[in-house]
């Protein structure tokens, strides 16, 4: 980690950012950045370390429900969607639509194309929270921000989405997607150094934006399969990339996120099972903070119930084994086997049956009898069953209606209330119907 740090600052002081916009260039050399003959930003290490010196750590994630807040302190991990796919896997017929609006009292996660368009959404957050200094107490929105396009190019509109949700107290995700072997090296540690210097260009210019930033650290290098040139996202390679990425975050104590799980698989099948719990366990056991784990260009419902089950096996196989002399259960082991011979009726047994393990809603754990009794269920079916019940019973009702109908008012909002209180094909719905 060390070696790759001191590769990361060489980059950003020899090399730098193309592409920066003009606020960038004058926030960084007011702060000792220079500009190359061929026009790069470089950013000395004396920058950079005082950034990581002065980027703030105490902040987390909240959701308008309390029970949904995010902790991104060291040692507290979460699984999450990630949102900001553009597309849906339709529950119906597999099909591949665009994705509309959704209501959650979990934390949200979007993002934005112009710095214009974060205003709005700040402006809907502070109706929301009552306030801007409520919304800044309490935020409940944060932007996924892909501010470089690698190799060591600054997007200029991203690069202003990410200076004005600094400004306006959004929190960001500072992401960076490079292809290892397409625009970063095919190697591992020189992938990890380009990716972690172009994160990290990020989270300083969120700094100097505003010093109170709340700027999440999210390096994804990704892996590019070079036989065909496309993503491998399910690959071993990049579970160990996502992991590697994960610990270069917390190498600065930086709150991160990383996405693990974004399966090449197009349907919730058996290659997206073992792609999903390879990457997130890896990400798991590396301690990230948040792994956001959506696919990159679809979301699937189903996929989302069956991941629920396999999150609450990965989740567990990550605690910590507690020891104690309660818990290492000498006398037990000495009664019971000079009693009945097992533990099952044993009084512990039964007090920790439900507070030590985590059942599945869907996987099936039934005996084969049993199972081919009962129709020999698939995971599959009572995902899709569970979703469609979902869908046609639940409605996020925790926006209060008068400050809802004043969104409506102030926002070219398209999707109808009463629309989402029917749910039904999306094919039967189109702005205007």
């Amino acid at each position: 980690m060390a070696q790759i740090d001191a590769a990361s600052r060489t980059i950003l002081a020899r090399t730098g950012m193309a592409s920066a916009p003009t606020e960038a260039f004058a926030l960084v050399t007011a702060q000792g950045g220079a500009i190359t003959d061929y026009g790069w930003l470089l950013f000395p290490e004396a920058l950079v370390d005082a950034a990581l010196a002065g980027l703030r750590r105490d902040f987390g994630l909240y959701g308008r429900d309390p029970a949904h807040d995010i902790g991104l302190e060291p040692g507290r991990l979460h699984t999450g969607s990630g949102g900001a796919s553009p597309m849906i896997v339709d529950i119906h017929d597999c099909s591949y639509r665009r994705a509309t609006l959704a209501g959650t009292s979990k934390h949200v996660m979007t993002s934005a194309g112009t710095a214009a368009h974060v205003e709005d959404i700040a402006g809907m957050c502070f109706d929301l929270a009552g306030s801007g200094d409520a919304f800044r107490a309490r935020p409940f929105l944060s932007l996924n921000v892909n501010h470089a396009v690698p190799p060591l190019r600054f997007d200029p509109d991203a690069c202003g989405v990410l200076i004005a949700a600094a400004r306006l107290g959004l929190p960001l995700m500072v992401n960076t997607f490079g292809q290892m072997g397409a625009s970063s090296p095919v190697t591992m540690a020189g992938c990890l150094a380009q990716t972690n210097a172009e994160t990290l260009a990020g989270m300083v210019l969120a700094w100097l934006a505003d010093p109170r930033a709340l700027a999440v650290c999210g390096a994804r290098p990704m892996v590019t399969d070079l036989r065909s040139g496309g993503m491998a996202g399910g690959s071993g390679e990049q579970a160990l990339l996502t992991a590697a990425a994960s610990r270069m975050a917390q190498f600065y104590g930086l709150p991160n996120s990383t996405i693990a799980g974004a399966t090449d698989s197009k349907i919730a099948d058996a290659q997206a099972g073992y792609e999903n719990a390879m990457a997130v366990t890896m990400a798991v056991q590396a301690g990230a903070n948040l792994i956001t784990q959506a696919g990159l260009m679809a979301t699937s419902f189903e996929a989302y119930v069956i991941d629920n089950d396999m999150l609450g096996a990965i989740l567990s196989a990550a605690m910590q084994i507690e020891v104690s002399a309660e818990t290492l259960a000498v006398d037990s082991i000495d009664s019971t086997v000079r009693g009945n011979g097992h533990f099952l009726g044993n009084p512990e047994t039964y007090a920790r049956m439900r507070s030590d393990f985590v059942y599945p809603a869907h996987a099936d754990r039934q005996a084969p009898d049993a199972w081919l009794a009962n129709g020999a269920p698939t995971m599959n079916n009572a995902a899709r069953r569970a979703v469609l019940h979902r869908l046609a019973t639940h409605f996020p009702a925790h926006i209060p209606a008068d400050t809802d109908a004043a969104l409506q008012r102030r926002f070219d909002i398209l999707l109808p209330v009463e629309r989402m209180h029917r749910p039904c094909r999306s094919s039967s719905w189109a702005p205007g119907r």
